[in-house]
């Protein structure tokens, strides 16, 4: 609230004074986006440094806590809608927040819902992973800082209140005092969160790329493979979101430098080099962030390229599988190919002479056979039959001809299928031809061609626009 009112009291200023302190020119979104801004005055008890700084930091909160938190909030700014209420009223914002200020409130929703934090937690008491803003005002020796510790997250958070206090109080000097409060909140990203129920925050993104390494040996374990199961979009997940921790370390350097780098160190008591070298430490701390990410980073890239890997090898197999299994189905095919082709001209040739066709019938004999019957034992029975070599000589036809008929009906689809390959390759031939054609400078083609072209080409032109103009004359007055 305080810097609430510091900032409307800047707009206020502006409008009386012209020139109002720089330190009251906030531009920008103090809010959503890092600021400092610093200048050295004169006081009647000497020199007032002002300075003003937005600083970001990340930490994580207990997800149903925070979620509390922000519906009531939330229920405030509706009551009171206002320009000011609002600026004051404003829940912690989430890590797609600070990365993507622009998105819809449905969108951050399903990010925050989807957080990789909270995905490696199963049970209810879930972390989600904020940026809030750390406000520091210096007018002096007057320090006034706030920073995001509501009375929702815990009863313990007096002791951070504390450990702030004590820091604070170790030194007079108030350069070495906002130090000091931005390297406890930056030292804070490696410890323990939520009073110790979580983890570091960079411990639980390794967690997560390991994990789905075992969770994709064991989809590659053909022991496994009817059980395991992994999710391929949560490493792209892991690697976008260790890039919006990268960009908040990069804000925390970038805002952290320019108070360090205002004051000469040369300057201090002896007494206080040892304060001034923990707030330099800070700077190590952040460099140590980001060396830790981008190492997290370059193991989700190995691990991604991993599975694209086991994938591909996973396809080459599937793809090996597949082409044995339907070289075995052609082999099939063609065996009662061939089946088909030998025994249909005999099955047909067959049931044809079965038939009673007085063409063929005249071909029969008489074939006296042998009776079984015991009244007529050893008698002859004559029997109207065909000879061997002349149903031989039939099936024998049959089988040729049929043969040379599917012989010429494969010969024909092969031919006609490569004149099809055959003409649609000089297709695309004689279009590259014209297309080349068609691309030829036209510094090769003469003057007085050039100037000719664009003789007839104004001709032409003219012609059309006063055709153009007599057919709507012409209408116009059909119309009237």
């Amino acid at each position: 609230m305080f810097f609430s009112c510091l900032r409307r009291y800047g707009q206020w200023q502006r409008y009386i004074d012209s020139s109002p302190s720089p330190v009251l020119k906030i531009g920008g979104n103090p809010y959503t986006e890092p600021f400092y801004v610093s200048v050295k005055g004169r006081s009647q008890e000497g020199s007032n440094q002002q300075t003003y700084i937005a600083f970001p930091y990340l930490i994580l909160r207990d997800k149903g806590n925070y979620n509390k938190a922000k519906n009531e909030i939330g229920a405030m700014r509706r009551k009171h809608t206002d320009y000011f209420t609002n600026m004051i009223y404003r829940p912690e914002r989430t890590l797609g927040e600070t990365y993507f200020p622009s998105l819809p409130d449905t969108n951050i929703e399903t990010r925050n819902d989807d957080q990789v934090v909270s995905r490696e937690y199963d049970d209810n008491e879930k972390p989600i992973l904020i940026v809030p803003n750390l406000w520091i005002w210096r007018s002096g020796k007057v320090v006034v800082t706030a920073y995001s510790t509501t009375s929702y997250i815990d009863n313990n958070e007096n002791k951070d209140i504390d450990d702030l206090e004590a820091l604070i109080q170790e030194t007079e000097l108030s350069v070495i005092q906002i130090g000091l409060i931005i390297a406890h909140h930056v030292a804070a990203f490696g410890d323990s969160q939520c009073y110790g129920k979580f983890p570091p925050p960079l411990d639980i993104f390794e967690q997560a790329v390991v994990k789905l390494v075992q969770q994709v040996d064991d989809y590659m374990d053909p022991k496994k493979k009817n059980t395991a199961r992994y999710d391929q979009r949560r490493i792209a997940d892991i690697r976008e979101e260790l890039a919006m921790v990268q960009k908040v370390l990069e804000d925390q350097a970038e805002t952290f430098e320019s108070p360090i780098g205002d004051y000469d160190r040369n300057i201090l008591p002896i007494g206080e080099l040892e304060k001034w070298n923990e707030v330099e430490s800070a700077r190590g701390m952040i460099l140590k962030f980001q060396k830790r990410a981008r190492k997290i980073d370059g193991d989700a890239e190995r691990v991604e390229k991993r599975i694209q890997d086991q994938l591909n090898l996973k396809r080459t197999h599937a793809s090996i599988n597949d082409t044995r299994t339907s070289l075995l189905f052609s082999t099939a095919v063609i065996g009662f190919t061939v089946i088909t082709v030998i025994f249909a001209p005999l099955a047909f040739m067959t049931s044809l002479f079965a038939l009673p066709i007085d063409s063929l019938i005249r071909n029969q004999f008489l074939f006296n056979r042998t009776t079984d019957d015991l009244e007529f034992n050893g008698a002859t029975e004559p029997t109207a039959t065909y000879s061997t070599r002349y149903i031989g000589t039939w099936f024998a036809a049959a089988e040729v001809i049929s043969l040379a008929v599917t012989i010429s009906l494969v010969a024909i689809g092969l031919w006609v299928l490569r004149r099809a390959d055959k003409s649609a390759t000089a297709l695309g031939n004689s279009a590259r031809d014209t297309g080349t054609e068609r691309q030829h400078p036209t510094s090769e083609i003469p003057m007085a061609e050039k100037a000719s072209f664009s003789v007839l080409g104004g001709i032409s032109d003219l012609l059309r626009r006063r055709r153009h103009d007599e057919g709507s004359s012409v209408e116009g007055a059909s119309y009237l």
